[in-house]
């Protein structure tokens, strides 16, 4: 199974989202095929030195996002930009978003361990998606 993870981590964006996406990604089959797409190739590759790098700035997310075909698309930046979950979705892949603040995002699961509840709310969320939030 291929999955697509899109990052940033670096000195100023920080290595928290790294972290626990690479713990996230440890809860995979140790066979997943893991392309991680994000713009600092030594930072990414110090958090998961056995993924593919790709680079969103000089290839751009749409183009990593056709050519790499994955079965799960995993989402954990800084920032929201709605306009990227939509494009994940329209892939066909699962697309799982690691959150911290709520808002417009379209996923089949979003994974908000943040502890306030008013940053648990996902209106573009459908029927049959999930969020799973909060400590626990």
């Amino acid at each position: 199974m291929r999955v697509l993870l899109r990052l940033d981590a670096d000195g100023t964006v920080g290595f928290g989202h790294a972290v626990r996406c690479s713990a996230l990604i440890q809860a995979f089959p140790e066979d997943i095929d893991l392309v991680v797409a994000g713009d600092d190739p030594e930072a990414i590759r110090s958090v998961f030195p056995n993924a593919r790098y790709r680079s969103v700035k000089a290839e751009g997310f749409d183009t990593i996002l056709a050519a790499e075909a994955a079965g799960v698309v995993i989402i954990d930046l800084p920032y929201t930009e709605p306009d990227l979950f939509a494009l994940a979705r329209s892939s066909g892949a699962i697309v799982v978003a690691v959150d911290d603040e709520g808002g417009a995002i379209s996923a089949d699961c979003v994974i908000n361990g943040a502890g306030p509840e008013s940053v648990h709310h996902y209106p573009a969320l459908g029927p049959n998606d999930r969020a799973l939030t909060g400590p626990a």
